[in-house]
């Protein structure tokens, strides 16, 4: 079994490297991957950064740069028999490739995710962490920052990631379910808060938990993205 290690990418030159560091430090010697970053047009070096760490690149430049587009890019160049989409401000856990076949030697695993905990700590991120704990227990539709896995036939039988300007992985994930089962894998992946410390920790999550709401009653969410994703571009 092959692992592409996904990381779709949007001006992240500054959590790159220890990114890929830890994919390195973590999968187990032996095991068959490759890392490959899908870049949606970078101007930070991100791309540069990504070829001097001896990582495979794929870039599209694109007017509506999104998430959703980096993973069908990133899946379209891969190599593997199953993907893994890491954001570049993620940290892997240790063995976290053996987790992942142990989940699919049951045929009806079609892929998941792993639990989740941010790097930093503090009250209001602990509060965030809590609520994604309860709710990723509740409904089997996981984000990006819990690494989603999937096997690569499985991906381009549903047609590839569906076309959102957010929550992509959650859609994901819905078109994954009509395929077969989801497996939340106990090893935990720790991520950034920076998007809630840099934007206000009250503010980020009350917009995020509307958008969450919203998308669950069935409206439209996709013009949210847009906001997220130009915010991504400046930084």
């Amino acid at each position: 079994m092959r692992f592409s290690i996904i990381i779709p990418t949007l001006n992240e030159a500054r959590d790159l490297p220890a990114c890929v560091a830890r994919i390195r430090e973590c999968i187990r010697p032996g095991t068959d991957y490759e890392i490959l970053v899908a870049d949606c047009g970078s101007t930070d070096g991100t791309v540069d950064i990504a070829r001097d760490l001896n990582c495979r690149v794929a870039t599209e430049t694109t007017e509506r740069p999104c998430r959703a587009a980096g993973l069908n890019l990133g899946a379209g160049a891969a190599r593997g028999d199953v993907f893994v989409f890491v954001d570049a401000d993620t940290l892997l856990p240790p063995e976290f490739d053996r987790a992942i076949i142990q989940a699919l030697e049951n045929t009806q695993v079609v892929g998941g995710a792993f639990h989740m905990r941010f790097i930093e700590r503090g009250f209001g991120v602990s509060v965030i962490a809590f609520v994604n704990y309860v709710r990723y227990h509740i409904w089997k539709e996981y984000y990006g920052d819990q690494v989603v896995f999937v096997r690569a036939d499985t991906f381009r039988s549903i047609g590839g990631c569906p076309d959102v300007e957010i929550l992509e992985s959650a859609f994901l994930c819905r078109s994954l379910q009509k395929a077969g089962k989801l497996k939340l894998l106990k090893p935990t992946v720790k991520t950034s808060a920076r998007r809630f410390i840099e934007g206000g920790v009250v503010r980020v999550f009350s917009k995020d938990f509307r958008i969450w709401i919203l998308d669950l009653l069935g409206y439209d969410v996709n013009r949210y993205g847009r906001e997220y994703w130009a915010y991504n571009a400046r930084r």
